[in-house]
């Protein structure tokens, strides 16, 4: 099997629900860094007097990390963020609009940071934690 390689964007990163106050924004355009991690815990096996052993469980949780270009204009990204943090959301997050993959969701807002280094172009790294899996699908008409 051949290697296969893509690189990250252009793409989407959409959170928010048009139906609801947290209308849909688009995070891309302020965004450098962006993906989904998985965290996985482990349980221990429990052994038996025999020697037999029951494997632990495991549980996955996830969680959407991005790095945001701050934004100090009316109607920016943290503000939204400070405004509807604890609100569970769906997302939509395409790497690359030619690869065209999708992964989907829910997450829960979080607020974000505002300011940093003087003279500088700051940055805020945010982790949003999703509500059960993401889902992959096809991106289509990225």
């Amino acid at each position: 099997m051949p290697v296969k390689s893509t690189v990250l964007g252009p793409g989407k990163l959409l959170i928010g629900d048009v139906s609801t106050t947290t209308a849909e924004r688009e995070f891309a355009t302020q965004c450098t860094k962006a993906r989904l991690k998985p965290s996985t815990k482990s349980d221990d096996a429990l052994v038996v007097l025999s020697g037999d052993s029951i494997p632990g469980s495991q549980t996955t949780t996830w969680e959407l990390e991005a790095t945001l270009i701050q934004d100090y204009d009316t109607d920016n990204l943290a503000e939204w963020c400070m405004k509807h943090a604890g609100k569970q959301v769906p997302f939509k997050f395409t790497p690359n609009g030619t690869a065209k993959r999708m992964y989907s969701g829910e997450l829960v807002l979080r607020p974000i940071d505002i300011g940093g280094d003087v003279t500088k172009r700051n940055t805020s790294d945010v982790t949003f934690p999703l509500v059960g899996d993401p889902v992959p699908g096809d991106a289509a008409g990225v």
